[in-house]
């Protein structure tokens, strides 16, 4: 807010100093009294009145400015991304891809990816399925369908999975004797029993909600690192439990801390063939009673042994699994829990005139001049409300820049700035119907000033390179040599700015049919960097996805393929219709050279057209083979493809 003291500029004391300080230079002797009866100096302390309110007003919230009639803002449409939109981004670690897979399917307690070891990046995930899918064939069959989706949804340039197994894990079963204080439940105690050691052998993801990261204190920028999860949010620090090797010794401390327990004693783990275990890893998990027989724990109080009630020890059970997993089966987004910001409507551009504020002896507030007053007495009265009218329509235009502020930032690039200014009239100086003429076309005229004035193609491109800018881009256009054209490019990359900014290194999926939008991050950025049209045919071919599976198609490759041929390189593949010209290949080949990551190396392939149609029968027919899931066809597919792309660059040096 302003604080209207003597060192705030914008004060009405400093202001009214200031213009004293002014009047002095410019007046010299001519003008010497500076009270408070002068008619100058009251018109001066009424314009600072009026530029401390438009002060007070530029001093709102952004929030406030932003806020238009209906009380919403329009982030989408203003080019601002929210925290959940801009923060998180496709996975680059490995524990970002385990996040996103244990995030997919309930059903997976532990998820391991390892890189293959023939320098390829490519990778094998093993699952383990938690303690209620242990065993099921038809979930294993269905998990493995939903991490191959997952993975190739969010793939990385130059990444391809290698296989998917599920742990065969072995059951273990547990026996003891347990005291019991009086005061508990035994079904209640038992099936927290089972639930710890469950929990300790066989650890699942905790997935926290917002609320309990948020009473923790951890900012927000934290909370969205990485991908955006659906179930909630898992801490990495929490992995490194599921990979240890747990004692005996230390899940007996465990569940003597269970609330009720005074005494465990003749704790043992036995697998189906009675051997037993002293520690347990990332195979072994807790057989849960199926019926009362399983139950072989005996519980005593007072040293005298009781049964428990099955029934009601399965329900303590299952509330309890179900109590703890609950975060993790509900679908809520963070955007349900972090309502956007909100603004209050401020009306900005309502405009007071200051001559309401003047004393009735000048006759130019809404009393007027009487009409017992001579012809001159009112002359000069409307001659100072035209002279301060130029002050005023000042005043006002900035209030009025300031209300279409949101308009200005927008990406709306259809809007006429011209019309958002128009002559004060009667409803806002009191008495000004005599200050114009009559003619209608006043309005017009008034705009198409304001526009010989303003360069607003020019505004809105520096409001735009700004907004880039704040996402880190830029976007230079030099073949673009209309305004308006390059104006509406920077709009359409504007409202392309998040899937831009989190997809920059992504893959396409290739389990589905690729082209539309289903293309590389990079290849998106490119064409629009490049300015290629829609209807351009542009090919990104994946190294790493032509290599053969199967050994004899492997010893079919040419013999004179680079040793590093597979690993992280990409070939964009195009037609010389289409770029046909120096300039526009260079561009090209910029866009894709700057954009692409680091480790990446881009090749480029300019066909001529019966090349170009050969090209795109191989890699359509490889393309399907993919989908298709049919292997053999692939294998000899992607050769042929391999081959097709050597010849090409072959020929071409």
């Amino acid at each position: 807010m302003i604080d209207n003291t003597q060192d705030i500029p914008l004060s009405f004391d400093r202001l009214r100093e200031m213009g004293i300080e002014e009047i002095q230079k410019l007046s010299g002797k001519i003008w010497t009294d500076f009270n408070l009866h002068d008619p100058g100096v009251t018109i001066l302390e009424q314009l600072c009145y009026a530029l401390t309110d438009l002060a007070y007003r530029v001093d709102h919230d952004v929030a406030d400015i932003l806020t238009r009639e209906n009380g919403s803002i329009d982030f989408e449409n203003l080019g601002l991304c929210l925290p959940e939109q801009i923060y998180p981004c496709r996975p680059v670690t490995i524990n970002d891809y385990r996040k996103l897979i244990l995030d997919a399917d309930p059903g997976i307690d532990a998820v391991w990816i390892e890189p293959e070891t023939d320098g390829t990046e490519q990778y094998r995930i093993r699952i383990k399925p938690g303690v209620f899918a242990n065993g099921d064939q038809n979930f294993n069959k269905k998990v493995v369908e939903t991490v191959t989706r997952v993975y190739h949804e969010h793939r990385n340039l130059c990444e391809n999975l290698s296989a998917i197994s599920v742990v065969d894990t072995q059951k273990v079963t547990m026996s003891a004797t347990v005291d019991i204080r009086a005061d508990v439940s035994p079904e209640a105690v038992l099936a927290r029993i089972y639930f710890e050691a469950c929990r300790q052998i066989s650890p699942w993801p905790e997935f926290k909600t917002f609320k309990v990261l948020e009473q923790a204190g951890v900012p927000l920028a934290q909370m969205l690192e990485g991908p955006l999860l659906t179930h909630g949010f898992l801490d990495e620090r929490d992995f490194k439990d599921r990979d240890r090797t747990v004692m005996k010794e230390e899940l007996g401390a465990v569940l003597l801390s269970v609330d009720g327990v005074k005494q465990i004693r003749d704790l043992t783990f036995s697998a189906p063939d009675r051997s037993s275990f002293s520690r347990f890893d990332y195979r072994h998990v807790l057989g849960l009673p199926e019926s009362s027989r399983d139950i072989q724990v005996t519980l005593r109080r007072d040293k005298t042994e009781f049964s428990v009630s099955f029934f009601e020890f399965t329900y303590e059970l299952e509330r309890l699994f179900g109590t703890h997993t609950q975060v993790r089966t509900r679908c809520k987004r963070i955007a349900s829990n972090l309502p956007p910001p909100q603004g209050r409507y401020r009306d900005i551009i309502r405009y007071y005139s200051i001559q309401n504020h003047f004393p009735n002896v000048y006759g130019i507030n809404s009393f007027g001049v009487p009409s017992s007053e001579s012809a001159e007495r009112k002359s000069d009265a409307r001659n100072l409300k035209a002279y301060l009218l130029l002050f005023e329509q000042v005043m006002a235009d900035f209030l009025n820049t300031l209300h279409h502020l949101p308009d200005l930032l927008s990406l709306d690039t259809g809007m006429d700035p011209g019309a958002w200014y128009k002559p004060l009239r009667e409803d806002v100086i009191p008495n000004g119907h005599r200050l114009y003429s009559d003619d209608p076309g006043i309005d017009e005229a008034f705009g198409a000033a304001v526009r010989s004035q303003v360069d607003f193609d020019d505004m809105k491109n520096r409001v735009f390179d700004i907004l880039l800018a704040l996402y880190g881009e830029s976007l230079t256009q030099p073949n673009v040599t209309d305004e308006q054209q390059r104006i509406k490019n920077k709009a359409g990359f504007l409202k392309q700015i998040p899937k831009i900014s989190r997809d920059r290194g992504g893959a396409a999926d290739i389990l589905a049919p690729l082209g539309g939008n289903n293309i590389s991050g990079l290849e998106h950025k490119a064409r629009i960097l490049a300015n290629l049209a829609p209807g351009v045919k542009l090919y990104l071919v994946e190294h790493i996805l032509l290599l053969p599976r199967d050994r004899k198609a492997k010893a079919d490759l040419p013999q004179d393929l680079p040793p590093d041929f597979f690993s992280n390189r990409v070939s964009v593949v195009f037609s010389n219709a289409d770029v046909d010209d120096a300039q526009g290949m260079a561009q090209l080949k910029q866009a894709f050279d700057l954009n692409c990551p680091a480790h990446i190396l881009c090749g480029f392939y300019r066909l001529g057209a019966d090349l170009m149609v050969e090209f795109e029968q191989r890699h359509n027919a490889w393309a399907k083979a993919i989908i298709d899931k049919d292997a053999r066809d692939r294998d000899s597919l992607s050769a042929d493809l391999i081959k097709f792309l050597v010849s090409v660059e072959s020929s071409a040096r």
